[in-house]
């Protein structure tokens, strides 16, 4: 399926609610629910869109991953990255509402890649 906007992607994940895309730049892009902050787009809203909008502070993006109501990328330093819901802990940190924008995951260097776990997202060394 093609959507409208994106070109020059490389690689590409689905979760529940929202969609992601990274393009050969590097750069990381999100559509569908913003639920919890999934879009990845600084904003809280509870709100949904159609078209590609950009993830914000992410930049050398070489995977990406969803893990249920929000995103993680693997950068080209083997750093993972992630926001969205972390009701459960999902982002590496004590449980709490969401993070509407990427932070560093804790604990984590040296990743080559993402596997996707359902509502968990398994970074394999």
């Amino acid at each position: 399926m093609r959507v409208s906007g994106l070109t020059g992607v490389v690689a590409a994940a689905g979760g529940g609610i929202t969609a992601f895309a990274v393009k050969r730049d590097g750069t990381v892009w999100s559509w569908g629910s913003n639920w919890l902050g999934a879009l990845g787009n600084g904003s809280d809203c509870e709100c949904a869109s159609n078209v590609p909008g950009q993830v914000v502070d992410i930049g050398g993006a070489v995977d990406v991953g969803s893990h249920g109501y929000g995103g993680l990328v693997l950068d080209n330093a083997g750093r993972v990255w992630g926001w969205g819901s972390n009701q459960n802990g999902e982002l590496g940190t004590q449980p709490s509402g969401s993070r509407p924008r990427p932070g560093l995951i804790p604990g984590l260097a040296g990743v080559t890649a993402l596997g996707d776990g359902g509502q968990a997202l398994v970074p394999r060394p």
